[in-house]
């Protein structure tokens, strides 16, 4: 597969604009920045009244491209402060940048077409403020880098480019001849690209102050071995194209950004130092973790083995996993469940030494990215499980090219595994445990799964003994529910195995206990336990209790702890009360009759007892209020404290004092309601109220009381005066039934039969109508209790037309609702 360090998409708009100027003449005072122009070998570009930029070398010096600090243009000088060189230059040995330049950008997207084959001396001016990371990357010949102490940003030492703190490492020459390079301690950076396509160097020493590597670091170099045991974050790319890298070692805390392997064709082991939770090695082999998920990061080009069978519980085979591996065998383990495009892969050439049989063991086909299988030998073949397995990867292949091929003759061979049933099941351990914490997390764990052999075909099946413990998937995660222990049993064929699993987790909640009678002993209720799904819990199997002052009249504690599975404990109570002290049964006398309203809240102070005995506020009971502010009754709620229990609701009467002095209107119209149709639901009917000719205003100076204003009938609704009104006036209103309806017509000789839908609000009965018309000139009617009726005496083969309202009798007189839909019958 080809592939290169970097792929740059560049869009260029040029943008041609003609000038007729006139000796002497400006345009608007800046009339040349952006203009561009050439003087001497350099092209320049105005960016500034008196600043230009250098983007252009037309080697009329062989060897030496030394840029001149200024330049003049239509009879003004400019100064030379920018630097720009992104072409290739194949030519020029040496670049000398004269002081007076700040900026200086060379190849600033790292470009592998741009070259500086034979570029050998760098020499930057001591007033360079920036220069781009990744510069030097593709010159390979360049062996020095020249600077002056006095610049404020950057230093060489030992012809190393550093920012002037020292903290970062920008550019190492990629022609020294050294082959090893120790990186000063107090470097905490390496750039992008510091190191890439060096030829020379096999050994980097790097210090305990280095955590981070910038995209690219070592690309293309022919670096040996790396120990990155400090270092936290490598950048994307960092080991790519290092043809001659054999050894890395990773530190516990080191994090690998997007890919880093790619045409590592001397690989052979891979390392990481015990305590990374995102990666680890196995017999030299990277793995790592993404969330819950196990990935195959790389397995190592050179290492000598023929067959290889990947880590069970593997979900993922990331990019470039088996980059130019030279393996005869690889098989990829159930629990598998996708594989990264280019997952295969044998390099920019494309070249695999010899066939490789892969074989996907899994019951089911993983997601398989495009060019997952790239550039395999011809005579290559995959294997899947069973026919439908092949069939669905060649109905995928054909859709999005799981195999991708540069030698376009080459054979790649998928076919179904030859039947053999499986001799043994292997787990990674026979028993787990899984600890939820003391907030009862859900948690999960992947059972590693593998049948023996590797190619057996058998289906694996997953179960578990008990859903309210755990849950098991089909690839074998379990994942805990509730505390306890349950067991996952794994079937393949004729062969089984068991893996006992243990949930630890928090206790749940204690329902509450409710009160107990003082006995003179020690009281010891049994409370009832459950787990955070709501289960009930044995006591002696999950938890133990401890009580404390639960003996005398008072509250008495509990202690329920976790044992088993169980972790945490409980703390309830409960109150021990003298029997015969429920004061639900007290009395309580109010000393007045009622009590009048001052605009506050009426706390009046009853007097209470008990089988004889007189109570107190706040020795043997609490006491709250509720409505007890305005005209009405009040409510006293009294709860038993210390040897008392219970409660007891008490009433009295809250009045208006009258105002002898104040003078009361009284209410002396109210209009008649009108009507109204039954809807299920009470009915209000708007009155207009007046004192006088004056219109009072509802609930400020009246209020209505509504009677038998629901179902059909006659409501009524009583007018009473309020504030500084008085009188009551009575009004009737009727609920008259809603629009009747037709349920079905029966049809007979001479007759015919109308079922009628029943009306809800109670109807006192139905009138159905019948006529020859549709408009009910001619007509004749009946009136009915019940909701089916015949009606006789009709012509033969002839239509009429059917209606039917209900009705409500109020004192003899009938009150009718809406008429039905018509619907027409011919008669027999």
């Amino acid at each position: 597969m080809k592939k290169e360090v970097k792929i740059i998409l560049v869009s260029c708009l040029f943008v041609i604009v003609n000038f007729s100027i006139r000796s002497g003449t400006t345009i608007h005072g800046e009339s040349f920045i952006g203009q561009t122009f050439k003087a001497g070998s350099f092209s320049y570009e105005v960016i500034s009244k008196n600043e230009v930029l250098v983007y252009k070398y037309d080697h009329q010096e062989p060897d030496t491209m030394e840029v001149v600090s200024s330049v003049e243009y239509q009879g003004k000088k400019y100064n030379v402060t920018k630097f720009h060189y992104d072409h290739s230059d194949a030519i020029t040995k040496k670049i000398i940048i004269p002081s007076g330049v700040k900026e200086v950008i060379i190849n600033p997207d790292g470009v592998p077409g741009y070259k500086y084959p034979n570029l050998e001396e760098l020499i930057f001016p001591d007033t360079l403020e920036y220069i781009n990371p990744g510069f030097s990357f593709t010159m390979t010949n360049l062996n020095s880098i020249q600077l002056s102490d006095k610049n404020k940003y950057y230093k060489v030492e030992d012809n190393v480019l550093f920012s002037k703190n020292g903290t970062d490492l920008i550019a190492f020459p990629s022609g020294d001849d050294r082959i090893s390079y120790r990186i000063p301690n107090g470097v905490r950076t390496i750039k992008k690209e510091a190191f890439a396509s060096n030829q020379n160097l096999q050994d980097v020493l790097i210090p305990v102050s280095l955590t981070e590597l910038e995209p690219w670091t070592f690309a293309g170099s022919h670096i040996q071995r790396l120990d990155l045991s400090h270092v936290k974050k490598a950048g994307r790319g960092t080991f790519e194209f290092c043809h001659n890298l054999k050894e890395i070692k990773l530190g516990r805390e080191t994090v690998l950004n997007g890919g880093q392997f790619y045409e590592n064709r001397s690989l052979k082991d891979i390392s990481v130092e015990e305590g990374n939770p995102k990666l680890w090695s196995e017999d030299g082999v990277l793995y790592g973790r993404s969330g819950d998920d196990k990935t195959l990061v790389c397995y190592p080009s050179a290492k000598e083995e023929l067959s290889y069978a990947v880590s069970p519980g593997t979900n993922c085979i990331e990019d470039s996993a088996f980059h130019m591996c030279r393996l005869d065998q690889v098989f990829l383990p159930p629990s598998v469940q996708k594989i990264s495009s280019s997952a295969f892969n044998y390099g920019n050439d494309g070249k695999a030494e010899k066939p490789i049989q892969i074989y996907l063991c899994g019951d089911r086909l993983p997601e398989i990215e495009k060019a997952a299988f790239t550039d395999l030998a011809s005579g290559s073949v995959i294997y899947l499980k069973n026919q439908e397995l092949k069939n669905q990867f060649d109905l995928g292949n054909q859709k999005n090219r799981y195999i991708d091929q540069q030698d376009k003759e080459s054979v790649i061979q998928v076919s179904g595994m030859e039947q053999q049933p499986a001799e043994d099941i292997i787990l990674d351990s026979e028993s787990v445990s899984l600890d939820m914490g003391k907030d009862g997390r859900q948690v999960s764990r992947l059972l590693e799964i593998s049948l023996f052999p590797l190619s057996s075909t058998d289906k694996i099946i997953v179960s578990g003994s008990d859903h309210r413990i755990l849950t098991v998937s089909d690839l074998g995660r379990i994942t805990a529910v509730s505390p306890g222990t349950a067991l996952v049993t794994v079937k393949a064929g004729d062969v089984k195995k068991e893996c006992r699993v243990t949930v630890y987790g928090p206790l749940g909640n204690s329902d509450d206990i409710p009160m107990q009678f003082y006995i003179g002993a020690e009281i010891r209720p049994e409370p009832v336990v459950r787990n955070h799904n709501g289960q009930v819990l044995k006591r002696g199997n999950d938890y133990t209790v401890e009580y404390k002052n639960n003996k005398n009249p008072g509250r008495a504690e509990v202690l329920i702890e976790g044992i088993g599975c169980f972790q945490g404990s409980i703390k309830t109570s409960f109150d021990i009360r003298i029997r015969g002290n429920d004061v639900s049964g007290a009395e309580v006398v109010y000393p007045q009759r009622y009590y009048y309203y001052e605009g506050k809240p009426v706390t009046p102070k009853p007097s209470v007892s008990l089988n004889g005995r007189h109570l107190e506020e706040g020795r043997d009971y609490c006491i709250e209020y509720m409505g007890n502010n305005g005209i009405g009754f009040g409510c006293a709620c009294l709860t038993g404290i210390n040897d008392y229990y219970g409660q007891n609701f008490s009433y009295y009467q809250i009045i208006r004092r009258k105002d002898n002095n104040k003078k009361y209107e009284k209410i002396s119209f109210v209009s008649q309601p009108k009507n109204s149709v039954y809807t299920g639901k009470s009915i209000f009917r708007t009155v207009r109220v007046k004192s006088g000719n004056r219109v009072l205003k509802l609930n400020k100076d009246y209020t209505v009381k509504y009677t038998a204003n629901k179902n059909c009938g006659k409501a009524r609704m009583e007018v009473i005066g309020k504030g500084g009104y008085t009188g009551k006036i009575k009004r009737y209103f009727v609920i008259v039934p809603k629009k009747a309806r037709i349920g079905k017509i029966k049809a007979g000789k001479k007759k015919v039969k109308v079922y009628i839908r029943k009306s809800p609000g109670k109807p006192s009965g139905y009138q159905i109508c019948w006529s020859a018309g549709k408009k009910f000139s001619k007509s004749k009617s009946v009136f009915t209790a019940g909701t089916v009726r015949w009606m006789r005496r009709l012509k033969r083969k002839k239509y009429y037309c059917i209606k039917v309202r209900a009705y409500k009798t109020i004192n003899g007189k009938k009150y009718f609702g809406s008429y039905s839909g018509i619907k027409r019958v011919k008669i027999k």
